[in-house]
């Protein structure tokens, strides 16, 4: 999402000519620890972004893809509720 443009357009066109379908990302909204705890496991990694960073970054091309994707809607969680999810 940093280095390359991604064109929402293109991966639903990819997704319907390979019969695949798009989830409704409820996990990655929702298990925002977990999923913290998981990255911050990855270890030897150079220059390892901070995970709210790279959490931001992942909602962004999310919130780009999903928008419009019916039945689906938008609603990537936002910097505030990770910091409340992280407190918990």
């Amino acid at each position: 999402s940093f280095i390359m443009i991604i064109n929402p357009d293109e991966l639903r066109h990819i997704w319907k000519e390979t019969g695949r379908e798009l989830g409704d990302f409820e996990a990655y909204k929702k298990r925002v620890s977990e999923i913290k705890e998981a990255y911050e496991k990855m270890k030897g990694v150079k220059n390892k972004p901070d995970f709210i960073e790279v959490y931001n970054r992942v909602s962004d091309v999310v919130e780009k893809v999903i928008v419009n994707t019916a039945p689906y809607s938008s609603g990537v969680a936002t910097a505030s509720y990770i910091a409340n999810s992280l407190s918990q």
